[in-house]
């Protein structure tokens, strides 16, 4: 696979992965603030996979967008360590691979994962130890993942994503203002409402946004606020993959008044059914194949993901912690837009090299 043709294959395939995972999520709790992290999924189920075989194996590469497991592992491995990091603008992820006392796991698959390894009782003190891990790794926005662990419980995967950066340009405090903000069922919440004028336009006809610029450039925040009359869930829900990259790839420069709330957001999620209904379901299943781990039978029990983010005048920090639990068995600006996102409106943190989302999510209510 050439470079220019994996580049184009893999984009188009977590593309596909990131809006079908937030879409499902969405699916199954439309009036809420929804809250993904492609990247940690898809990093988890990655790390899982290199063990899988057969039947399970083709279904866990159909879910993550539907390339070759190899050709997946090695494109995001080349994105993540492409991802650039500064002081002023941090991405940070983490693996670790937990292992039940008494489990044989085979080395090979250890060594590629490139996790910190740990074998524990799995016990009270293993949740602890795993809490707090997942604490360390995420500044504290995520400082439990589980509460207890199961007895038929053998393996335990898990991906944290950082990420924590500033605006390019940092909002006055002129800038601040109080407004109104109509949730999806129409009352109005009172809101800090950021101002700032941005120069990336984004429209495909039924909804308009921007992008708001970290330090660097290297990242951005991007908002879609749908047109009057179509709800965010709705509009949401009627993305493509190819739609969603048409509108990043084709954003022009624009005066663009934008408006963004001052808002936090926590989500969290059993991703098991998702997964099953995007096609891994043999992963779940009591013959499932992940003799690439070890000579015991095992099976994925649950996949659990939870995220946060601060959005405020000084920037962003978000976090997601993806938990798999296996048992046993510049140009000047052309004219003048206004996007205030006083309503419903799906968002993204992206990387502006490549338009991939870091994050994905929905804001219906502060």
């Amino acid at each position: 696979m050439d470079t220019q043709n994996g580049s184009n294959l893999f984009s188009d395939a977590h593309t596909k992965f990131s809006l079908e995972l937030f879409q499902r999520g969405l699916a199954s709790c439309k009036n809420e603030n929804v809250l993904v992290s492609p990247l940690s999924a898809a990093l988890a189920l990655a790390l899982a996979a290199g063990g899988a075989k057969g039947e399970t194996l083709a279904g866990m590469e159909q879910a993550l967008g539907g390339l070759p497991l190899r050709d997946l592992q090695s494109a995001l491995s080349d994105w993540k360590n492409a991802l650039p990091e500064s002081e002023e603008c941090r991405l940070k992820t983490a693996d670790s691979v937990w292992i039940r006392e008494g489990l044989r796991v085979r080395e090979v698959f250890l060594k590629q994962s490139g996790a910190e390894i740990f074998t524990a009782p799995f016990d009270d003190s293993t949740v602890r130890e795993i809490n707090a891990w997942c604490s360390r790794n995420t500044d504290g926005m995520i400082p439990e993942i589980l509460r207890t662990l199961s007895p038929d419980l053998r393996l335990c995967i898990i991906n944290a994503v950082l990420f924590d950066a500033k605006w390019e340009v940092l909002y006055k405090d002129d800038d601040i203002q109080t407004e109104q903000f109509t949730d999806f069922r129409g009352r109005q919440q009172e809101t800090k409402m950021m101002f700032s004028h941005e120069n990336s336009y984004l429209s495909d006809g039924r909804a308009e946004g921007f992008l708001k610029h970290y330090r660097g450039h290297s990242y951005a925040f991007a908002a879609l606020l749908p047109e009057e009359g179509l709800s965010a869930a709705e509009y949401a829900m009627s993305l493509t993959p190819q739609r969603l990259r048409h509108i990043l790839e084709t954003r022009r420069y624009a005066d663009v008044r934008a408006g963004i709330p001052v808002f936090q957001t926590d989500f969290s999620a059993e991703l098991k059914p998702i997964l099953a209904e995007m096609g891994m379901t043999q992963a779940f299943a009591q013959n499932a194949d992940f003799s690439g781990i070890t000579e015991e039978p095992l099976k994925i029990d649950s996949i659990l993901q939870k995220t946060h983010i601060e959005i405020d005048p000084k920037g962003t920090r978000a976090a997601a912690v993806t938990a798999m639990l296996a048992a046993a068995g510049c140009a000047m600006p052309i004219d003048r837009k206004y996007v205030i996102l006083n309503r419903p409106f799906v968002f993204m943190i992206l990387d502006t090299e490549t338009n991939l989302p870091l994050f994905i999510g929905i804001l219906q209510n502060l």
